[in-house]
């Protein structure tokens, strides 16, 4: 299941200008994502050009998941993490 054109693994920041700093970028290829890029920032452009990108995690069985989607928004990127009730 395709969930975004590129997923995040890995995000650093750099507090005091509040921008991305480094990031991890793999290809959502649809049945599998691809190995990840150390990517400096997050490249706007792709952003503007009608990619998508969301935020992954593996859990314990090695396996990828979606934790949430990440969008580029009035001048920053956005996301929302969702966490699960117990």
């Amino acid at each position: 299941m395709k969930w975004a054109d590129y997923c995040i693994s890995k995000i650093s920041f750099e507090e005091k200008n509040k921008i991305i700093s480094e990031s991890n970028v793999h290809t959502d290829n649809g049945e599998t994502i691809g190995a990840g890029k150390c990517v400096i920032g997050i490249d706007i452009q792709q952003s503007n050009n009608n990619k998508t990108f969301c935020c992954i995690t593996k859990t314990t069985y090695g396996k990828w998941k979606k934790v949430c989607d990440f969008r580029f928004e009035n001048g920053g990127f956005k996301w929302k993490l969702l966490y699960r009730k117990f």
